[in-house]
């Protein structure tokens, strides 16, 4: 009895250590094997006690034809294949129930509007580290928020994962850009 319960304990200590083991992982490989992929977004800033400092982003909306015989709910979970144009920014092409055999391709949403639908991503969120994040200058977080700067975020995509690699704002790292602002405008303090 007693190797019985010693079985199971193992098991339950293997089982609660392999699988984040398998996530962190999986991360590494997408980001060491991955194709990378360019989203332009519209960055927000918000504060939260429980999230921490980040950057929350929202990706234009993408529309994409859907093949007229899938009969499916209004939100399903697909594979959004992506074509890339020459500076890498990305854009879905199509959506599929399968993974494709070949190229970029991500596992999204899809909210479903008659022979079309909006691919949403899984994600919508960069997080800053929090010593670094409370430099930046009041007039960069200000434009930030204003969504009225040119922002894109850096994915490395690799057979329907992916994963955020950066997040830059008029072509510069957002905490270099949020860096120059404090730096430009003397100041220094917490992020509002």
């Amino acid at each position: 009895m007693i190797r019985v319960r010693i079985l199971v304990f193992a098991a339950a200590v293997l089982c609660q250590l392999g699988v984040p083991a398998w996530m962190i992982l999986q991360r590494e490989w997408t980001l060491r094997d991955g194709v990378r992929v360019k989203f332009r977004v519209e960055p927000l800033d918000p504060r939260d006690e429980v999230l921490g400092r980040h950057v929350r982003f929202k990706i234009p909306a993408s529309k994409v034809t859907l093949e007229e015989s899938a009969e499916t709910p209004s939100l399903v979970r697909a594979y959004g294949v992506l074509e890339l144009d020459q500076e890498g920014f990305g854009r879905f092409t199509a959506v599929r129930n399968e993974p494709p055999e070949a190229g970029a391709y991500l596992r999204v949403q899809v909210r479903r509007e008659g022979n079309s639908g909006t691919v949403r991503l899984p994600f919508d969120r960069y997080y800053l580290p929090e010593d670094l994040a409370s430099i930046a200058g009041a007039g960069r977080k200000q434009a930030l928020r204003s969504g009225k700067v040119d922002a894109h975020v850096t994915l490395r995509v690799h057979r329907g994962d992916g994963v955020i690699e950066g997040f830059y704002v008029q072509d510069t790292p957002i905490l270099d850009y949020l860096k120059a602002g404090a730096v430009r405008n003397g100041e220094q303090g917490e992020m509002p």
